[in-house]
């Protein structure tokens, strides 16, 4: 088994809290504790044994048995690059992540609050090794979801052209850790596939997950998520979501998660546009949020619904400086603790993201301030990351 194997793993499939929407953000927070409510109600569904045979086929373990004519050496050729690149990106960044986490930073949160995502693309990887122990995942980003072929409708070339295509979608995650976005957009409409969905199963793999079903979802004009048949589904649509029931497969007690993408675009014009998409994130359950890379769109007006959701729904917040921008966490209303050391963001980006706030508060020793033993965000050349943590404090819960 190549995958670093936690036992983590914490009751609750379900997904997402839903609650009435309310006007007053710090009412419907109080709300939250009293009246949970979900979407679908705890179920543990027969396991689709198909679906694992995807993942492992994506992965380079095993040709699928419905593939045929597969060539063994372009076959052993592909296997052997994705298990080197995993190998690689295990001992350089993972499993450093691991043992952080273990020894601190699941004692700082709490730990089995559903993650939320936003900007996220596909990158349920390193979600999962920052919040192992997380009962939920929410991912949301602008990229397609699209489709898993028949392998079985391919010919052996073309499903070797489309291992391969996979893998190389992958090429950011293995060497930056971060997702670039146009490089996904120009992949999945210029690629050997549309969408997000093959990455989705190869995360799951990697991180020595199950696959018990899989479900395609609408979020629909009343802000429900609506379960949608295959013949209907398209992938390609804003307001649509996957979501994967999920267990690990080694764990002492293998209780039943999620994992939910939603394609959509948070920016408030996005939300006046799907005004349904918004009125369904704002009854998601108390939560602990996660950023990076997130291009500093937070810092700006045009995001600034959902900056004001993060807030109001996180109970803490891990992020890099390219998240919510560090004047919006009043001291009073958050404890926070710094990591790794701040500098300017990198010339992609303006220098008026400079935040002198936070450059100053990496000056302070008023503030608790800690190491950071990996790399994940845009500095990944020089390896000067910083990333907050901000707990929200009792009296505002």
């Amino acid at each position: 088994m190549r995958r670093l194997i936690r036992t983590y793993c914490w009751l609750v499939p379900g997904i997402i809290m839903l609650l009435s929407a309310c006007d007053d953000p710090r009412q419907e927070a109080m709300q939250v504790k009293s009246r949970p409510l979900r979407i679908v109600e705890p179920v543990h569904p027969p396991k689709d044994s198909s679906l694992d045979r995807i993942a492992s086929y994506l992965c380079g373990e095993k040709p699928a048995p419905d593939v045929e004519n597969l060539p063994e050496k372009n076959w052993e050729t592909f296997s052997e690059k994705v298990d080197a690149s995993w190998q690689e990106l295990e001992k350089a960044r993972l499993s450093v992540m691991d043992e952080w986490v273990s020894d601190y930073f699941t004692h700082q949160i709490r730990d089995s609050l559903p993650v939320f995502y936003p900007f996220s693309g596909p990158d349920f990887l390193h979600a999962f090794h920052l919040f192992p122990e997380a009962k939920d995942y929410i991912l949301l980003a602008k990229e397609e979801i699209g489709k898993i072929p028949d392998f079985a409708d391919l010919s052996a070339e073309e499903n070797m052209q489309y291992l391969n295509y996979v893998n190389f979608f992958l090429r950011d995650i293995y060497k930056r850790s971060y997702f670039i976005t146009g490089r996904m957009q120009q992949d999945i409409g210029e690629g050997e596939f549309e969408g997000i969905m093959p990455v989705f199963y190869v995360f799951l793999h990697q991180t020595d997950h199950e696959i018990l079903q899989v479900e395609y979802l609408k979020i629909d004009s009343s802000a429900r998520a609506r379960i949608l048949t295959d013949s209907v589904w398209s992938g390609t649509e804003q307001g649509q979501a996957v979501r994967f029931t999920i267990r690990k497969k080694h764990a002492d007690s293998p209780d039943v998660k999620s994992l939910t993408y939603l394609y959509c675009d948070i920016s408030n014009e996005g939300f006046r546009n799907m005004p349904e998409i918004k009125r369904w994130l704002s009854r998601l359950d108390t939560c602990n949020t996660f950023v990076k890379s997130a291009s500093y769109l937070m810092h700006y007006r045009t995001f600034s619904d959902i900056r004001n959701l993060v807030l109001n729904k996180s109970d803490a917040v891990f992020q890099d400086d390219t998240g919510i921008p560090f004047r919006h966490f009043d001291s009073k209303h958050w404890n926070i603790t710094l990591f790794g050391a701040y500098q300017r963001p990198i010339s992609d980006f303006g220098p008026y993201l400079m935040q002198h706030d936070l450059a100053a508060a990496f000056n302070d020793t008023s503030y608790q301030q800690r190491e950071l033993p990996f790399s994940i965000g845009y500095h990944w050349t020089d390896r000067k990351q910083n990333y907050m943590l901000a707990r929200k404090r009792l009296s505002d819960k």
